[in-house]
């Protein structure tokens, strides 16, 4: 295994979703569209900053970053648009904590707060651990309503 971490380029966006596909089936709030994933990454791409992690080529973790503003001030943060590693590749940690290391370094670039979202309760303990050794903090959890009410 020969882990590498990059800043996707463009020509990227299509293997981009390919692997986000994993993470739409985890996840996935809504039906899945694929020209409109696919413009939001390549804008993504172009405008913010998407990390890949790669085992000999393979993509097998990613984040999405890009600049949002607070709804009550002017000062914007780095948010995520997504943050997915490969289930194959989440024990021990070492592509989160690849990922999160490279966000870490862009928010200490440029000055701006990360927040990142994580969706899998099941795993939140070992990210957290990571995050934590990282600098990150928990500032919330996410509630859901799903349409319908349940």
């Amino acid at each position: 295994m020969t882990l590498s971490i990059h800043i996707a380029a463009p020509r990227q966006s299509a293997q981009i979703l390919e692997f986000l596909r994993g993470m739409h089936e985890e996840v996935g709030q809504a039906p899945l569209h694929d020209a409109k994933a696919l413009a939001a990454i390549i804008e993504l791409t172009n405008e913010g900053v998407a990390y890949v992690v790669e085992d000999d080529g393979r993509i097998v973790g990613s984040l999405g970053l890009t600049m949002f503003d607070h709804w009550y001030a002017d000062a914007g943060f780095l948010g995520e648009l997504w943050f997915y590693v490969d289930p194959a590749y989440r024990a021990g940690g070492e592509v989160v904590a690849m990922l999160l290391g490279e966000a870490r370094d862009l928010s200490e670039r440029t000055g701006q707060s990360v927040y990142i979202d994580h969706h899998r309760p099941r795993q939140r303990r070992g990210l957290s651990i990571i995050a934590d050794r990282l600098g990150f903090v928990p500032v919330s959890r996410m509630l859901e309503l799903s349409a319908g009410g349940h």
